[in-house]
């Protein structure tokens, strides 16, 4: 390809949405992609529909799907002639994997095995068409009506999928389970003496938990051949209720305040600088600032690095921020605690560090702006990354005012 496939995804997608409630342009192309390729109907459906996404198209059905919506003008900015030509000429069939297929796992009950799988496996799974998203069962799908138009569509969090991607690409994601079900159907034993689950025929897995990670998981795959890694994996055979009973088991589990949750980031770099000055022996308050008991709390200290230093700041340029805020955080803290000595021992409120964070941001705040932030303190709002960009852009006209 010319171009990178992550573009074209995007392409597509576009056009996708754009036209999604059309249903003549839904049936032409449909018809198309069928006449032209043989691609079945219900599959080709399935991605222009939404219901599944561009993602998880191999690398020939992209194709297919941009020469039907972009056209054979447009697709020459992807592909190269030769690329065009051979890929022009084929017909549609699925990448066939061998059966049986074993993998080694610990048994739980009949139901439910345990073991581990690496990327490269998902992968052939995933271009065998073998990996379903029942629209049955799970909670992320949307249920889409607009005259004679009506199809379930995956919600995908592309926030929560750009946030695992990086965290593979750093090599900081912890791996976590996947977990496939069964249909029931499904031809497989258990081999007690090997401890291997044996499949020996199947039509697909329905994905119950770990969508998000399988998408990132399969971008990466498809810019990298090389990317590969073992997670862990588990098996079961649950019909509908249950699947829908575990998915529901599995939401429950405690959540976490997203400010909170961030702060747990330890490659973030805004939680990098509060790790930095809190280990800084020079540093007035080393070793007081913690998320629970500290002097200053840490997930509210990295919130607002986040909004008032990092905001607009280029990743590719994050990390040289890392040693000029803390350096910048510390002397101001450190210019503070000695006008106030008394906050070397008291607790920081959330007004207080962000006022001590924006005045060495901006400049000092007037009175009438730290009377603003002083009402907003008495609120929760700190909790708010989007609020206190609003008290930040409420704080400027405040002292762009003429009389302050």
């Amino acid at each position: 390809m010319k171009k990178s496939r992550a573009g074209l995804e995007k392409e597509i997608a576009n056009i996708i949405s754009t036209n999604l409630m059309e249903k003549k342009v839904l049936d032409a192309w449909t018809k198309s992609i069928e006449d032209n390729y043989e691609v079945p109907e219900k599959y080709s459906t399935d991605f222009l529909t939404k219901r599944r996404s561009i993602t998880e198209a191999d690398d020939f059905m992209l194709f297919i799907l941009a020469d039907i919506l972009l056209g054979k003008h447009s697709i020459d900015e992807y592909y190269t002639p030769k690329e065009i030509k051979g890929l022009s000429q084929s017909k549609w069939h699925i990448e066939k994997v061998n059966f049986p297929r074993r993998y080694k796992m610990t048994k739980i009950t009949d139901q439910q095995y345990i073991g581990c799988i690496s990327v490269k496996e998902l992968m052939l799974l995933k271009d065998a068409q073998l990996i379903n998203y029942n629209e049955n069962a799970q909670r992320t799908m949307r249920h889409i009506v607009k005259g004679e138009t009506e199809f379930f569509q995956i919600a995908l969090n592309k926030e929560a999928v750009r946030a695992i991607m990086e965290s593979y690409e750093s090599d900081l994601y912890i791996p976590n389970t996947i977990t496939l079900n069964l249909p029931e159907d499904a031809m497989f034993d258990y081999n007690e003496k090997t401890g291997e689950l044996v499949i020996n025929e199947l039509e697909y897995f329905d994905i119950l938990d770990g969508y998000h990670r399988y998408i990132a998981m399969s971008k990466i795959a498809a810019q990298n051949p090389n990317f590969d890694y073992q997670m862990e994996l588990r098996i079961v055979q649950f019909e509908e209720s249950k699947a829908k009973r575990f998915i529901w088991q599995e939401d429950q589990k405690t959540k976490m305040r997203k400010i909170d949750s961030d702060a747990m980031d330890t490659s973030k770099v805004s939680n990098r600088i509060v790790e930095r000055m809190n280990n800084d022996n020079q540093f007035i308050l080393a070793g007081q600032i913690s998320r629970n008991k500290g002097i200053i709390n840490a997930s509210y200290l990295s919130n607002i690095i986040d909004i008032v230093y990092l905001k607009g700041v280029k990743k590719s340029e994050e990390r040289l921020m890392i040693k000029r805020v803390s350096e910048s955080l510390m002397s101001a803290i450190e210019w503070y605690t000695d006008k106030n000595p008394e906050y070397l021992n008291k607790p920081w409120d959330k007004k207080l560090i962000y006022m001590v964070a924006y005045e060495d941001r901006y400049g000092e705040l007037n009175d009438i702006a730290k009377d603003y932030l002083k009402v907003k303190a008495e609120s929760d709002i700190y909790a708010n990354p989007n609020l206190i960009q609003l008290d930040i852009t409420r704080t400027h006209k405040l002292l762009r005012k003429e009389d302050m």
